[in-house]
Formats: C-alpha cells, structure tokens, sequence
C-alpha cells in the first residue's frame, strides 16, 4: 500500500485509498488493488486469508462475512455478493474514497 493520506472510520484508522471505479470480483487481473483488498479483510477480522492479490473463492468468502459484519457508510447494510463495489469499498477503506456520483454500484429505490 502506498503512504498516502490515513483517515479515521467507523472500523477505525485506514490508508484513504480512491476507489478504482469498477466492480472488484473474482477473477480481477489487478493484483494490487485485490491485495489491499485482501490485507483490509485480515485487519477487521474477517480472514485470515492469504494476501496473494488473487480474488479466489476465498476472497470472495471474507468479503461476503465483511458485508454480513459492517454497514456502508451511511450505516445501511451492504449488499452480501462478495463482490467490492463502491459502498463495500467506502466501508473499507472510508465514504472519501468513493466519487459521491459514482455509478458502478446503485441501490435500487421503489417508486415513492
């Protein structure tokens, strides 16, 4: 992980890092990104899992316990896909990270 700026959230202190804006999932080719993925699971409990910076079935199981365990960013709970999105990434690595007209993941709002 790079030294960029950390920033306080609810699952406490983290490297405030920009949300890639894409759908991270199994099978990604960043190894990076799915890396800091996995290291931010290993710190909130939701591993342990081997930080190989491949998104497996493994990764895919620790996200979904990190969406089962924490709620977005505005305290909803998050969508339980295994996929990282950007509320499952606000939630992991702050609100500030995600654009807040980012589109790659939407709730879907019943009509009023």
């Amino acid at each position: 992980m790079s030294a960029t700026a950390r920033v306080d959230t609810p699952l406490g202190r983290v490297v405030s890092l920009p949300f890639p804006g894409r759908i991270i999932k199994v099978g990604d080719p960043d190894r990076e990104t799915v890396k800091t993925i996995q290291h931010r699971l290993n710190e909130v409990g939701c591993g342990p899992i081997e930080e190989t910076g491949i998104f497996d079935a493994t990764t895919k199981s620790a996200v979904k316990v990190f969406q089962a365990r924490f709620p977005d960013a505005t305290g909803r709970p998050l969508g339980i896909d295994g996929e990282v999105g950007s509320f499952t990434w606000g939630a992991m690595f702050g609100a500030q990270s995600v654009p807040s007209s980012s589109s790659s993941e939407r709730r879907a709002c019943p009509p009023t």
